[in-house]
């Protein structure tokens, strides 16, 4: 009986070893890993609209060719993967000192067209917490159509206009001078 399990053995291993090499095979050639890759650029679904002006709104004075260019000067938009980043990057450096000049710097960017920049910009008004990049990010909420946009907008102006936090204990030390 011990030459017959010793064959049996190796018939069983040539058999899993036969197994294991038409399954490795069989997966290399139905899952190549060319057709399972994400889109290098996926399309983006939002789109933003400017309303029309009312009449009785200061903007509605100038021509349409000076409302035109205001429209595309407030929506820049970063044609290539470098162009993206050096806004990125902008948006970083701009965090660092809360100004006015950095709150006009980053406003453009909240209608952009992408949704990563827009997401950044409305990160670095916040972090600049200034009352003008609450009052940007609230006339931002007025020129777009997206109301998920409109909500993120309108939360992070509010979140800029909570009062600071002031801790119990410093609390009870202004109310003691």
């Amino acid at each position: 009986m011990g030459p017959f399990l010793k064959n049996m053995s190796i018939k069983f291993t040539i058999i899993i070893l036969a197994a294991l090499v038409v399954s490795l095979l069989g997966s290399l050639i139905f899952f190549s890993p060319g057709e399972h890759q994400a889109p290098a650029d996926p399309p983006t679904t939002h789109k933003f609209e400017r309303p029309n002006p009312e009449p009785s709104s200061p903007e509605s004075t100038g021509s349409k060719k000076e409302l035109d260019s205001a429209t595309s000067a407030q929506k820049p938009e970063a044609k290539t993967q470098n162009e993206k980043e050096a806004v990125l990057a902008m948006f970083f450096e701009a965090t660092a000192t809360p100004t006015e000049e950095n709150v006009r710097r980053v406003a453009p960017y909240l209608l952009s067209p992408d949704l990563e920049v827009r997401d950044s910009a409305v990160e670095a008004m916040k972090q600049l917490s200034l009352p003008s990049a609450a009052k940007a990010l609230r006339d931002a909420s007025t020129r777009t159509s997206s109301p998920s946009d409109k909500a993120t907008l309108l939360e992070a102006a509010e979140f800029i206009e909570l009062p600071p936090y002031i801790p119990r204990s410093q609390r009870m030390t202004n109310q003691n001078e």
